[in-house]
């Protein structure tokens, strides 16, 4: 499978890289973590100065503290042509 997007903002220009399975799965579970850490963080700055009896049930532990720092993943190298399989 391959990923075509565009090289950079500015040119019409298309980079593809080719992903295995494994990969698409892996940027998935990194979609899915900063999904979960965004709603962390939202809940954080919703409940931040809220007294604790004031705080349903449900979230206190996420007015604890501050999530971690979310880890980036690393930037795709696209191609200028798509690989061919021979």
């Amino acid at each position: 499978m391959y990923l075509t997007k565009r090289v950079d903002k500015k040119t019409s220009k298309f980079g593809y890289v080719k992903l295995t399975l494994q990969e698409i799965r892996d940027i998935a579970g990194k979609v899915r973590a900063g999904v979960v850490q965004c709603a962390n963080l939202s809940l954080y700055l919703r409940f931040e100065d809220t007294p604790p009896y004031k705080i349903p049930a449900a979230y206190p532990h996420y007015t604890e503290m501050l999530p971690n720092a979310l880890i980036l993943p690393e930037r795709l190298e696209l191609a200028l042509w798509p690989e061919l399989d021979d």
